[in-house]
């Protein structure tokens, strides 16, 4: 079978801050994403380690049916497992 990567860009972050997190709008975003992706059949969730991204990446995560973690951080080990390197 092959593999089919999907890419989502975060949404749109406050202003002000040099790690800022999701904005109203940008929190709109990513849920109106989540419930376009209801349907598919996600097996892993990859996020840079910026508060927006995270944000976005959790609000995905929690979509009906979706790939799920109690916090964002750990979508990268949803991903791919723990690799013996990282820290626990």
């Amino acid at each position: 079978p092959m593999t089919e990567l999907l890419l989502v860009r975060h949404g749109v972050p406050r202003s002000g801050a040099m790690d800022p997190p999701l904005s109203e709008e940008g929190l709109d975003q990513a849920r109106r994403v989540a419930r376009l992706l209801e349907d598919e059949n996600l097996t892993g969730i990859v996020s840079s380690d910026l508060q927006r991204a995270r944000q976005t990446a959790g609000i995905i995560a929690e979509r009906p049916s979706g790939v799920t973690s109690d916090d964002p951080q750990d979508q990268l080990l949803l991903a791919f497992g723990r690799r013996p390197d990282w820290p626990a």
